[in-house]
């Protein structure tokens, strides 16, 4: 449940910020070369990201902006890239952190540095049968928790691997995902899973469920003779499913919806901040829109600029079902491919509704593997 000073989930930018600001969630701790360093979270009630800021005082130089690696409760990971001798850092050379948001009427927890990695072998029972265990590769993972303790470890293309990690014996089992039709049909490469498609658990009334969503993209590559490539984009259309049996079974995946919601059909839902033509929507060329100025934390635009973007024809990726039980779906979005300023869509499935268009941050690396992590909190 949300409280007035903190919601219920989260959309987590996965690129912080380095800055002196503070609040009451404000943690310290020590780099490997003895400089303090503070952690603050600032979260904000989903369409808006939740952003991390970072601060090292007489720190020299860093690469690059600091890191959320993974979002548990109120646990974050993060890594910083402190440089003290100007010579490039390697991975293991690099700052981890694990950061605890502390909760209402209880003072900050303290950031610690991360433990060193190291692998822990636990006896797991294979089930006979289960032959989505081989080729996993995972690309994220979903929390069921309850009294087993239930976590899941998801291949957006395959499947999720469930463990009751307080039940004896360890046994993984797995559940399939709704398949790629487009991507078996045309025989095209798979990619990055995220890309196109996204998961999480929605904890409801009775035992939840999952939320699938699944994005198709109509585009064509138009790249010139420098090779770099050129998406033109089209349209693009929305699927959820929902599934609370959560068995071994792909009849367990129920769409949400007779039919994918198809962008030229999707309508404001405030017309005041939302340039549309009645006209324009009947010749099929869908919403148009101008997108927010950037603002806050490690970007700031005066104003956004007066130029009008057909929705249907924006690169959106990263599909998110909202973990607040609705029926809304959160999109990223950019006019075009690598543009480093990116938007969030915020999409009302059942009313085909345009809920909010708000900036999420100007991306330091164009094509980052994870833009974003989901996440409840605790209260």
């Amino acid at each position: 449940m949300a409280t007035a000073g903190c919601p219920a989930w989260v959309l987590f930018a996965s690129q912080g910020y380095f800055g002196d600001d503070s609040n009451e969630t404000s943690a310290t701790a020590f780099t490997r070369g003895g400089r303090t360093i503070k952690a603050s979270f600032f979260p904000a009630r989903p369409p808006h990201p939740s952003n991390l800021c970072v601060h090292c005082p007489g720190a020299a130089t860093a690469e690059g902006a600091p890191r959320v690696l993974s979002v548990a409760g109120d646990l974050i990971l993060f890594r910083v890239s402190i440089n003290t001798d100007g010579r490039p850092l390697s991975q293991v050379q690099r700052d981890y952190f694990i950061y605890g948001r502390p909760r209402s009427g209880r003072s900050p927890q303290s950031a610690a540095p991360a433990p060193t990695s190291r692998t822990t072998r636990l006896p797991v029972k294979l089930p006979s049968g289960e032959y989505n265990l081989a080729g996993h590769l995972t690309t994220n993972v979903v929390t069921i928790g309850g009294e087993r303790g239930t976590m899941g470890w998801v291949d957006l293309w395959r499947g999720i691997i469930f463990c009751d990690l307080l039940r004896e014996p360890l046994t993984l089992r797995s559940i399939p995902l709704p398949l790629p039709m487009t991507q078996i049909i045309g025989r095209t490469h798979l990619g990055r899973g995220m890309n196109s498609r996204g998961i999480g658990f929605v904890n409801g009334a009775g035992a939840g469920c999952l939320k699938f969503v699944e994005l198709q993209l109509d585009a064509v590559d138009v790249s010139d003779e420098t090779g770099f490539p050129i998406l033109l984009v089209k349209g693009w259309s929305v699927t959820t499913w929902s599934n609370a049996g959560m068995s071994s079974r792909y009849e367990d995946w129920q769409e949400d919806l007779p039919t994918p919601v198809q962008a030229y059909q999707i309508i404001p839902d405030d017309s005041a901040v939302f340039s549309h033509s009645q006209q324009q929507q009947k010749l099929g060329t869908g919403l148009r829109l101008v997108l927010p100025a950037q603002g806050g934390g490690y970007c700031c635009e005066k104003a956004a600029t007066t130029t009008t973007h057909s929705l249907q024809k924006l690169l959106v990726s990263d599909p998110c079902a909202s973990l607040d039980g609705d029926d809304v779906v959160y999109l990223i979005a950019r006019p075009k491919l690598y543009y480093p300023k990116t938007w969030i869509l915020a999409l009302d499935m059942k009313k085909k509704m345009l809920q909010a268009v708000v900036p999420f941050g100007i991306l330091e690396e164009p094509d980052p593997n994870v833009i974003y992590c989901t996440s409840t909190l605790q209260h």
